[in-house]
């Protein structure tokens, strides 16, 4: 079995990477490694993850349907985006719309959003956008740490 992931995160994109310091880079970057690592290590027999990365959110509908993913890892904080479009508050606000449209364009899709110390508010307008899970950003860069991620897509993808 197959699993292509598209994810969907600012720390993949310019505007990001120009904006934050080596220090908060090396955080990401280590965090998105780690994760990268447990998908692809190949210790599941039979099971290959396709990671496609993506920083650039309002183009959802071109990457989608060009990348055909089996299912979406969406962040939910957009911050650089969100100043970019005129203030911070926007942060959530553009994921969760992005996540509308792929909800209704893509209805059995699976949508996994993530985000670090989430509240329970959050993670409610999460589901009710459309999410079909939602997980904490789990800060390290610990392969092991992203297990429950891997066997949680292996899941969804057994009920397709």
């Amino acid at each position: 079995m197959k699993i292509k992931v598209l994810f969907f995160d600012d720390i993949f994109s310019d505007m990001f990477r120009k904006t934050h310091d080596g220090e908060q880079l090396a955080f990401d970057d280590a965090w998105f490694d780690s994760i990268e690592r447990e998908l692809t290590n190949g210790q599941i027999k039979g099971i290959d993850f396709e990671i496609v990365k993506s920083g650039e959110i309002e183009l959802w509908p071109y990457l989608i349907e060009r990348a055909e993913p089996d299912l979406v890892l969406l962040d939910l904080y957009w911050y650089e985006r969100a100043k970019q479009q005129g203030g911070e508050c926007r942060a959530i606000d553009i994921s969760l719309e992005a996540l509308k449209g792929i909800r209704k364009r893509y209805p059995d899709l699976p949508v996994i959003q993530y985000t670090v110390k989430p509240d329970r508010e959050t993670m409610d307008q999460s589901y009710e956008a459309g999410a079909t899970f939602f997980l904490e950003k789990v800060p390290l860069a610990v392969p092991e740490a992203h297990s429950a991620l891997k066997y949680l897509m292996i899941y969804l993808m057994r009920s397709k």
